[in-house]
């Protein structure tokens, strides 16, 4: 938190920065990053298990009564931000409003936007990095605009998303015709699933093309990771198979998307970490590298192979006390939809190992929302199958998710 109030720091990050030296009471955020895991090993939620502590502390030290509210809350609140951000999908307008229902004031949000940056930084900086900055970014501005304006509607984000992809085709002359064709195939879901620089990046390679199978990737600016999009037809398995692709590059899969088109392609978007010790210099030569294989698989060119056996898992991984949930929920609106989602300890080839799991009992996945936190997944599944409105059907596939989650 010091480092964020420290002007020859600000390079690091301007704008949490700028807004760290710039708010009115840096008193609270100080004392919020010194109490607010206070009560954890108590037992309990240690969140709401900290609000009497920080209570206490503020009457002791003469806090006012907005200034002991505003503390207690921080303390209450410390990972809303971060789980919202990362476990949610904040493209969505619901999502986003629930999220701002809780927020009392734009000085709440500055307060914990700086203490969710300050927490993760500091407990481990190698949990930081550009995508999840821009995840917190992301939330912190739709907030804000909700906050700062009461006729920003949430609900017309997808609009202005589809809107801002419209502008940028135009200023490209992309022909009308090929606009409305690639705004039919995309369905209005896509601008509700994605942000909207992914949107762009997306509609600028296909507006000519919605029938060629394609491979994009680009580095990310200031972090060691690549993001990659494939564009093909779906096809079994193809999730998983790509997911091995990545594995056998030696690329950690740190965040991804999957989505199905309106004409049955998929529209896949991976954030990959590129490994640590690999000197910038090499990254493009790894890119190209991925990329041709990439372009040989959706071209039917190489075949990827289900691996057989089990990884080797260090006993470092063996021994994390992370026990794998599998939380199946029905969507109530559409017969035959289920939400899955799982926590689990990350290992290689895990997210393939998934996929199959799903394949292998005839489970669609429709679209998937993929988040890692160094040795912990947090993943959620959006799929199709009918099959899964039996009890006993879903307990099947719930414990053969648990056998390839476990270590």
């Amino acid at each position: 938190m010091r480092r964020l109030a420290i002007e020859t720091h600000s390079h690091e990050m301007p704008e949490a920065s700028a807004i760290m030296q710039a708010y009115p009471r840096p008193h609270i955020l100080y004392t919020a990053a010194l109490l607010h895991d206070i009560a954890k090993g108590r037992g309990g939620d240690h969140a709401k298990e900290g609000i009497k502590d920080a209570q206490q502390f503020a009457a002791d030290h003469y806090y006012t009564e907005e200034e002991s509210h505003l503390l207690a809350w921080l303390v209450e609140n410390h990972l809303l931000m971060s789980t919202v951000a990362q476990k949610e999908d904040i493209q969505d307008p619901h999502v986003l409003q629930a999220f701002c229902r809780r927020i009392p004031t734009r000085e709440y949000l500055d307060a914990l936007y700086l203490l969710t940056i300050a927490d993760i930084r500091g407990t481990n900086p190698k949990l930081w990095n550009t995508w999840r900055a821009s995840l917190l970014q992301t939330l912190y501005h739709s907030t804000a605009a909700v906050l700062n304006s009461k006729n920003h509607d949430p609900e017309r984000l997808p609009n202005r998303r589809e809107q801002a992809a419209a502008d940028q085709l135009t200023r490209a002359a992309v022909p009308l015709k090929n606009q409305q064709k690639l705004r039919r195939i995309l369905g209005s879901a896509y601008y509700v699933r994605h942000q909207t620089r992914e949107i762009l990046w997306h509609t600028a390679n296909l507006a000519y093309d919605t029938q060629s199978p394609a491979v994009r990737s680009r580095i990310l600016p200031q972090s060691n990771s690549l993001q990659v999009m494939v564009f093909m037809p779906n096809g079994d398995r193809l999730f998983a198979r790509l997911c091995r692709i990545f594995s056998s590059h030696r690329f950690d899969i740190q965040a991804a998307r999957a989505f199905i088109t309106e004409h049955d392609y998929i529209l896949d978007t991976f954030i990959l970490q590129l490994p640590d010790n690999l000197p910038p210099e090499e990254y493009p030569d790894r890119q190209s590298a991925l990329e041709a294989e990439l372009n040989s698989f959706i071209h039917g060119n190489t075949t990827v192979q289900k691996q057989s056996g089990r990884p080797h898992i260090s006993r470092r991984i063996r021994h994390i006390p992370i026990p794998p949930t599998v939380i199946i929920t029905p969507e109530e609106d559409y017969p035959g939809w289920h939400t899955i989602d799982i926590i689990a300890v990350n290992r290689p080839h895990l997210l393939a190992d998934i996929a199959e799991t799903f394949f292998a009992h005839n489970i669609s996945l429709r679209y998937a929302k993929i988040t890692t936190l160094d040795q912990r997944i947090e993943d959620s599944f959006i799929t199709y199958s009918p099959s899964l409105q039996d009890p006993q059907t879903q307990n099947t596939l719930k414990q053969a998710l648990i056998e390839v989650l476990t270590p």
